[in-house]
């Protein structure tokens, strides 16, 4: 089944929200790809990142745009820094730290569904800019759309 997106997607308040003291701007989801894949341009500083967890239905994806991050899976440390890409395959329990104080990069979720978990744990961005602080996680709300999702918190 072919699938067209209709125009291009760019960060406005309307498509973006804060995540555990990230900017993510939702680009193109799932609604516009019947499923096939998300994309998010994420802006993240140090302290914000995800704790170490597996997806069991997508493949996740990072192409750095500035700054640096190291990742994590397999008991190996990867340092992925602007203009390098990396995929982490569905079921490898994985995390993320900043190397850099900020980075910002592209999220690539295949197939789409992840990114519907950001939608239901954060909240809408009030500027396309890093919140003034990072707030503690809803654990409540992080384990039921995890339960949802299929992801696991390790």
């Amino acid at each position: 089944v072919a699938f067209a997106i209709p125009t291009t997607f760019s960060p406005s308040l309307e498509n973006s929200l804060w995540h555990m003291g990230n900017l993510l701007s939702f680009l193109v989801t799932g609604k516009e790809t019947n499923g096939r894949f998300a994309l998010l341009s994420v802006t993240g500083r140090k302290g914000g990142e995800a704790p170490l967890h597996v997806h069991h239905r997508e493949e996740e994806c990072f192409y750095m745009l500035e700054g640096e991050i190291i990742v994590i899976f397999n008991n190996q440390e990867l340092h992925v820094a602007a203009g390098q890409f990396v995929v982490l395959p569905r079921n490898v329990p994985h995390t993320f730290r900043l190397a850099s104080e900020e980075a910002k990069w592209m999220s690539l979720f295949i197939p789409a569904g992840f990114e519907e978990f950001f939608v239901e744990t954060g909240a809408p961005a009030l500027s396309l800019s890093l919140p003034s602080e990072i707030p503690a996680p809803n654990p409540e709300a992080f384990k039921a759309a995890a339960t949802k999702h299929d992801i696991e918190f390790l």
